[in-house]
């Protein structure tokens, strides 16, 4: 296996990073954002915040552990065979032109649900005369996972 290494110290958008570079065609490759680590928006990464971390760590038939280390920003494409040169610099053009700010639309529309669901929440806290409609938003936010 071929290992490209990339370092960008900015956000990705899961979905969307990963359409980008499907969208470049190359050959069977694998793109591990070992830098990174889940953001609290939905589906982002953002870089880690110290300089370097331990990603894994793998025991040996002998005892010892290897640790594989990533810095911050590390991007690691993998393919069969090394990437040529206008290969290696269309993943850095994806990479530095992505925007991490434009939602997929599955993104949209989890966005949407809580928005929603928070909508709902107001509502109900403000308490709901009806007592059908009380028990439905009830039920919705209940399966929501709100407690209530």
């Amino acid at each position: 296996m071929a290992t490209e290494l990339y370092n960008k110290i900015k956000d990705f958008n899961t979905p969307s990073i990963r359409a980008e570079l499907a969208a470049l065609g190359l050959p069977n490759f694998t793109a591990k954002f070992s830098g990174f680590e889940t953001a609290r928006d939905i589906n982002r990464l953002q870089p880690f915040p110290e300089a370097t971390r331990v990603i894994t760590r793998t025991r040996q038939s002998d005892g010892t552990v290897l640790e594989d280390v990533a810095a911050r920003g590390d991007i690691r494409i993998e393919t069969r065979n090394p990437l040529t040169a206008p290969q290696v610099a269309s993943i850095d053009a994806a990479l530095d032109a992505h925007d991490p700010a434009i939602d997929d639309p599955s993104q949209a529309d989890a966005r949407q649900h809580l928005n929603d669901i928070a909508s709902l929440r107001a509502l109900f806290d403000a308490g709901i005369a009806d007592p059908t409609l009380n028990l439905t938003v009830t039920l919705v936010l209940r399966d929501a996972g709100e407690d209530v």
